[in-house]
């Protein structure tokens, strides 16, 4: 009876990894042997990123997503995802300002320059930037209020079909009249 449970089990979340086999046809065994691969693709991935994974539900269905925070003087960046879209893949991240209220930028394409670097060595760098409800292919300003976390996102094209993660993404922000910082993370999962 454990058996059958844990065999049930597995084939429960096995199948929530079905993006990797046709479903418009009947399962078979090689289908579960493809989830199966792909499941194993997906843990590791999680095991060579050093962020927290946390579980998010769609559906019922568990899917991990890989949350990394980094500070740089009074900000704290949350990256909450890479997704991948085709050959795009959208960053999203969530700024919040831990001191006094004050203006921001995010370079986009400029001559501080926000990047990123696969796992194969390809540099990338963004299209289009956003904050809130301001977007640029070059720089947004927005004033950022103590303690209000506010969404942003990078956009990133031509990404590589064979590419799984970022090994570096630096994001350049000027930090009003002060310096400008590079808040840089490591090993983010494109999902």
């Amino acid at each position: 009876m454990k058996v059958f449970l844990f065999l049930t089990l597995l084939f429960g979340s096995v199948l929530s990894y079905s993006s990797c086999i046709d479903s418009s046809e009947n399962l078979t065994i090689d289908d579960l042997k493809k989830s199966l691969i792909c499941f194993q693709n997906e843990i590791d991935i999680l095991k060579k990123s050093k962020g927290s994974i946390t579980v998010n539900t769609h559906e019922n269905l568990p899917k991990p997503t890989i949350s990394k925070t980094k500070s740089k003087g009074n900000l704290q960046v949350d990256l909450i995802q890479c997704k991948r879209d085709g050959t795009r893949a959208t960053c999203n991240f969530v700024v919040i300002n831990k001191d006094e209220d004050f203006k921001a930028s995010l370079y986009v394409k400029s001559n501080r320059r926000t990047e990123a670097y696969d796992e194969h060595g390809f540099q990338y760098r963004p299209s289009m930037g956003k904050i809130v409800n301001k977007s640029s292919e070059r720089s947004i300003t927005h004033k950022l209020i103590k303690d209000v976390p506010v969404k942003a996102s990078l956009v990133f094209n031509d990404i590589q079909e064979n590419a799984t993660q970022f090994t570096v993404l630096d994001i350049y922000l000027n930090i009003s009249k002060r310096k400008v910082e590079t808040v840089q993370f490591r090993n983010v999962v494109i999902k």
